[in-house]
C-alpha cells in the first residue's frame, strides 16, 4: 500500500493526537498491534515523537488477519474506540 499511497508524514501523530482527543486522557504508552511487516515498526516512530514508553508485547506475535485475534481480546479488553488517519 506504501507504495501506491506514499505517506504524507504526520499521519501516525495526528491518529496519537485524536486518539487523545477522544479518550479525553493522555496516552500513557504505545505498544505495537501486530508484529507483521511495517506495523511493527510504527509504534517506534510514535513513541520516539511522542516521547512515550514503548511497550514490548503485541498480542499474537505475528501477522494476523482480524484486529481481535489477539490475547487481549480474552481478558475482555476491546480494540475500540480506534482512530484512522
Amino acid at each position: 500500500v506504501m507504495t501506491e499511497k506514499l505517506p504524507q508524514g504526520d499521519e501516525l501523530m495526528t491518529a496519537f493526537t485524536q486518539l487523545q482527543k477522544l479518550l479525553g486522557r493522555p496516552i500513557d504508552a504505545v505498544l505495537c498491534g501486530e508484529a507483521g511487516g511495517v506495523n511493527s515498526t510504527t509504534p517506534f516512530v510514535v513513541a520516539a515523537a511522542s516521547g512515550l514508553p514503548i511497550e514490548d508485547g503485541d498480542g499474537m506475535g505475528r501477522a494476523f488477519p482480524e484486529l481481535q485475534m489477539v490475547t487481549f481480546t480474552l481478558s475482555g479488553v476491546s480494540a475500540t474506540p480506534m482512530v484512522l488517519c
